[in-house]
């Protein structure tokens, strides 16, 4: 359920849209929708992709840009590039040891690995920061998916990214909004995830525009870390 629960990723926006089935209908084509990408991603051996993101806090001011690189083996082994507006971060993860490498500040952590990638890149939510809201986001679909109670479903319109046409759902648990684009694929993999969060003190709004590669393959030294000479472990 590793990557069930992860990816991942990313994350809901305060936007426009002209409609939301919340009708029994809607909800069951959204829940059958998101059952199939949680299922694919659940059962997939190894899994990458890229997401390019954006992320605002209206109350703050703030805004942040940059992009993630994910590379997954299940059960527990990834690598992920992080290029934040605070710099680049490097997590990866063995199986046995992750390492959390911040080379434009030369040095480098390690903890005892976690026996799933969600948990893993929950150590090192504290420097991914924002990106956290997309690993929230697969891990609520994972929670909803199976049909507990807790949340509320439905659809929203077809947009295009790209090249591909994505049918819309938006996931709602308490203060939190997930719109999700899917492709029309047998793997319902996501296209473009908006993410947003109200709790009265801060109103933050996140997009994840995701592109996935068919058929990764994967070098066997891509999750073992060696650190770089002159990179010191704290």
């Amino acid at each position: 359920m590793a990557l069930g629960r992860y990816i991942i990723t990313i994350l809901l926006l305060h936007i426009s849209v002209p409609c939301w089935a919340q009708q029994s209908d809607g909800a069951d084509k959204a829940k059958a929708a998101l059952r199939q990408m949680h299922n694919y991603i659940r059962e997939a051996k190894e899994l990458e992709f890229t997401t390019r993101f954006r992320a605002g806090d209206k109350v703050l001011g703030q805004n942040a840009t940059g992009s993630v690189h994910y590379l997954v083996r299940q059960p527990n082994l990834l690598r992920v590039t992080a290029k934040l507006p605070s710099g680049t971060v490097v997590v990866v993860s063995d199986g046995t040891t992750l390492t959390i490498h911040e080379p434009n500040k030369r040095r480098y952590r390690e903890f005892e690995a976690k026996d799933s990638v969600v948990g893993s890149l929950y150590v090192a939510a504290g420097l991914l920061g924002t990106q956290t809201r997309l690993i929230d986001f697969f891990w609520s679909i994972d929670y909803l998916s199976v049909d507990r109670t807790g949340g509320r479903i439905g659809t929203l319109d077809t947009k295009t990214f790209g090249s591909k046409t994505c049918d819309g759902f938006r996931v709602q648990r308490d203060l939190e909004f997930w719109d999700v684009w899917l492709e029309r694929s047998s793997a319902r993999l996501p296209c473009y995830v908006v993410s947003k969060t109200t709790d009265g003190s801060a109103s933050m709004t996140q997009t994840n525009e995701l592109t996935w590669k068919s058929n990764p393959q994967f070098k066997e030294d891509t999750f073992r870390f060696v650190a770089p000479s002159g990179h010191k472990k704290e």
